[in-house]
């Protein structure tokens, strides 16, 4: 625009220009203003080299940074603090560069960058070189030198020394602000140093100087006071802060609201902070409920816990997940399973989706409890709150179903890692490896190693040497090769492949399109065979399981004698007569009666069981349309 209007901009113009593109993602603007520079005539500053240097350091790019930096020496152009900061050199080797170039005095701005660039690399030492440095040149520290200095010792756990240099500081009658109270009065918390705070805290308030700490400040000083034992020192703390007009929040009052609850007179203190609020302005929410309730949870009383638990809810709030956990993990150490799901019930009732962590203990404590329909329940729950269950969820499920010789139960949440398409661990195979052992089934135990093997798995082998009552020295070194054979990435995919198989076949069918059309012209044997496994899990898991043969049923007359033979061999279970007075022998050997019962509307989401529906009617559909014969 400036050329086009025949204005001719001079190097402060370029520099303007280059400062701005200094943070520009694209590293060649800057190149290319840099050599139109060049090209008019005009001779770059000090100022251009630095825009140009922090710009190649901000992209990574150090070798072009030190290229320019080569190149501003060879103009005759001597470098500042901030160029050589740049480039990491700092402390007394930047000094050591300024004076031998140029001899030029620094000024405060330039000491305080050298000491942030030698403190970056803990070169505490030098700091304070550089420190009396400054002084012996008659430039004295201001009030963010001190700050500097004195948050690297803290940060050091220095305190002596932080403490004898914010002495000085006052001493050299530099005030100290908010953030150097700040610094100073969280690590003596910290550190337990009592006496030193509370010499601070009376300092602030007979300092003839004004101090307001930020939000921020408020809340991390009450943090910190609130892990003391001696509630004495957050409600001293408290007073001081609120004598200085500083501004509270409502996270500030959480803290020692949290803290009090745990006082023996927690009754008028909490009274008390809770009418300061009130004269503050500061409106009421449902985290001032939540500080309460678990600082009564904090130290154990359930009995204040579940009051104040209660007025919340009268009150008219919701409470946060992170409240409904701790009462959960409160009442699991000493209340009845029926009271502790009363609150778990309280994430699902007020739409509050609990975190991973939260998920992971329920369903462990459910598995504790030993009542097989309160599992199935919670579990039903979380997958209806979100709840994507990890390969370990799943285990301790069916193992848990295991002990209660509940074989079904056990398969159909074996069935959820195809159906939710989760990768199983080999913890997880060699279970069901074990599982397959106490199994009367052939079929059954078919089926179920051929899905284990899906996975990456030999679990054939590994079936075979248990059965075969090897030591379990030969078990423990096929588990070893297995979890080795099984880190390979190319075995996870193969299982992904097969998950993307059945998704791709449903989406098809779902779209009315060529079923084949954009993936394959036939199905191989290899998927034929991993749409068979899908299908028997989802006839083992779908209620509706008539639905299967009444299809099979209307469409058997369209399939010619083998396919119909074929078709035969696609319902899973055929009743198991075995003759014998064990009663366990014949619950585990009576697979189809047990199919019957199985109701697994309180496992699969409304997703999973359109998922179900879809691969039902997809797999049946296009063996009719086909002839798929084995």
């Amino acid at each position: 625009m400036m050329l086009e209007e025949d204005i001719k901009p001079d190097v402060q113009i370029y520099n303007v220009l280059l400062n701005v593109l200094m943070y520009d993602s694209d590293g060649h603007q800057i190149i290319k203003i840099y050599e139109e520079m060049k090209s008019r005539g005009i001779k770059p500053t000090v100022l251009t080299y630095n825009s140009l240097i922090r710009a190649m350091i901000l992209r990574d790019e150090k070798e072009r940074a030190k290229e320019f930096f080569r190149e501003m020496e060879s103009e005759g152009i001597k470098p500042n603090v901030l160029i050589l900061d740049s480039l990491g050199i700092t402390g007394l080797d930047a000094i050591q560069k300024l004076q031998e170039s140029n001899g030029v005095n620094l000024n405060l701005l330039d000491y305080n960058t050298l000491l942030r660039g030698c403190l970056k690399k803990s070169e505490y030492d030098d700091a304070i070189k550089i420190f009396n440095i400054m002084q012996e040149n008659e430039v004295y520290p201001s009030l963010a030198t001190y700050t500097i200095l004195t948050g690297a010792y803290l940060q050091n756990n220095e305190i002596e020394k932080a403490i004898e240099l914010f002495n000085r500081m006052k001493n050299d009658n530099v005030s100290p602000d908010s953030q150097i109270y700040t610094f100073m009065i969280d690590s003596l918390l910290i550190h337990k140093n009592i006496d030193e705070t509370y010499k601070l805290l009376s300092e602030i308030t007979n300092s003839e100087n004004e101090v307001k700490f930020k939000k921020s400040e408020v809340i991390r000083l009450l943090d910190s006071a609130s892990k003391l034992e001696d509630s004495k020192v957050i409600e001293e703390l408290f007073h001081t802060i609120s004598k200085t007009e500083s501004q509270l929040s409502n996270v500030a009052f959480e803290k020692i609201l949290w803290r009090v609850a745990q006082d023996e007179n927690y009754e008028e203190k909490i009274d008390y902070y809770l009418n300061y609020m009130e004269k503050c302005n500061i409106p009421t929410r449902n985290t001032i409920y939540g500080s309460i309730i678990e600082g009564f949870i904090q130290k154990d009383d359930d009995k204040n816990s579940i009051y104040w638990y209660k007025r919340m809810i009268d009150d008219g709030f919701i409470p946060i997940g992170k409240t409904i956990f701790k009462m959960v993990q409160l009442l699991s150490k000493k209340s009845k399973i029926n009271n502790v799901l009363k609150y778990w019930n309280d994430f699902y009732n007020y739409g509050i989706k609990p975190d991973k962590e939260d998920f992971n203990f329920i369903i462990e404590y459910c598995c504790k409890s030993g009542r097989e329909y309160i599992v199935s329940e919670i579990f039903s729950q979380c997958r209806e709150m979100g709840f994507n269950p990890t390969s370990g969820n799943l285990l301790k499920i069916m193992q848990f179903y295991f002990k209660k010789s509940k074989i079904m139960k056990v398969i159909e949440f074996w069935d959820l890692f195809y159906v939710l398409r989760i990768h199983p661990r080999l913890d997880v195979i060699n279970f069901m490896v074990d599982f397959c052992c106490t199994l009367k089934d052939k079929k059954l135990v078919s089926q179920i190693l051929s899905q284990c093997y899906d996975t990456g798995y030999d679990a054939y082998s590994l079936y075979r040497l248990k059965k075969s009552n090897k030591g379990t020295d030969e078990i423990n070194a096929l588990l070893n090769k297995l979890e080795n054979t099984n880190n390979d990435s190319s075995e996870k995919n193969l299982y992904e492949k097969n998950l993307e198989v059945i998704e791709h076949w449903i989406n098809s069918r779902e779209k009315k399109s060529n079923l084949f059309s954009n993936f394959n012209k036939n199905l191989n044997l290899s998927e034929i065979q991993t749409l068979r496994r899908v299908l028997n899990i989802e006839e083992r898991a779908i209620r509706k399981r008539e639905k299967l043969t009444d299809f099979l049923q209307k469409n058997k007359s369209l399939l010619d004698p083998g396919a119909q033979k074929s078709l035969k061999s696609w319902t899973p279970y055929k009743k198991y007569v075995k003759n014998t007075n064990n009663l366990k022998d014949d619950v585990n050997s009576n697979i189809e009666e047990n199919v019957k019962n199985v109701d697994s509307t309180n496992i699969l989401s409304e997703n999973d069981e359109l998922l179900v529906d879809s691969i039902i009617d997809a797999t049946f559909n296009s063996v009719i349309e086909q002839n798929v014969t084995e």
